[in-house]
């Protein structure tokens, strides 16, 4: 319970921070590389877990994730302040501090996009012992490798495009990569739509920001 807390705080104040110190032009880019690091523990974190769990037992795994959380604490003392300077409030009808328009459209979006996301990394471990798979180190490895292969390049693509023509298809690579896992229960085509997903998920998650 308290990591999930901990973790909702993380998603909504980190990458506001990243959007507000990167210059406009180059903001998707900048959010692409800053969330780059969490895909580069996904696709590491399983086989350093495993190597944990074989050696010392479950309580290593937490303690060394209690580790590598206490190093982000540290360095967190040292990021810049964003928010310099007095501003005035801007004062809003009360239902738009709840939902504003600006960010319901993209909201919807992400809480949809956020499910799936959700659903790959809660039950992709399972899902692989289902298909015969005797581990799942190597469908999360896919899918990180995929996201790090691309995130950057989607990144950059909705700042000179524009985030609409990279968000469109992207939610549809997301869609299509899900009915796969949905509709072929084999390895083979579960790599191949965890790549559709992570191609996806790259690109849709830069340009929805």
């Amino acid at each position: 319970w308290s990591s999930d807390v901990c973790s909702s705080d993380l998603y909504s104040g980190a990458s506001p921070t990243v959007a507000d110190v990167a210059p406009v032009s180059r903001r998707a880019a900048m959010l692409a590389l800053y969330s780059l690091f969490f895909y580069i523990g996904i696709a590491v974190g399983p086989f350093v877990a495993e190597f944990l769990i074989a050696g010392h037992g479950y309580q290593s795994v937490w303690w060394a994730v209690a580790g590598c959380t206490a190093v982000g604490l540290v360095v967190a003392f040292f990021v810049p302040e964003t928010g310099g300077g007095r501003r005035e409030p801007v004062r809003l009808p009360w239902r738009h501090r709840i939902f504003h328009p600006s960010t319901t459209r993209p909201g919807v979006v992400w809480f949809c996009i956020g499910t799936g996301w959700a659903s790959v990394a809660s039950f992709l471990a399972l899902y692989a012992r289902d298909i015969g798979l005797d581990s799942s180190e190597g469908l999360f490895l896919t899918l990180a490798l995929t996201v790090m292969a691309t995130r950057f390049f989607a990144g950059g693509l909705a700042d000179t495009l524009g985030r609409m023509r990279v968000a469109v298809p992207s939610v549809a690579l997301v869609t299509i990569g899900t009915a796969v896992l949905a509709a072929f229960r084999t390895p083979t085509f579960a790599v191949v739509g965890l790549i559709l997903f992570g191609v996806g998920f790259s690109g849709d998650r830069k340009s929805t920001r």
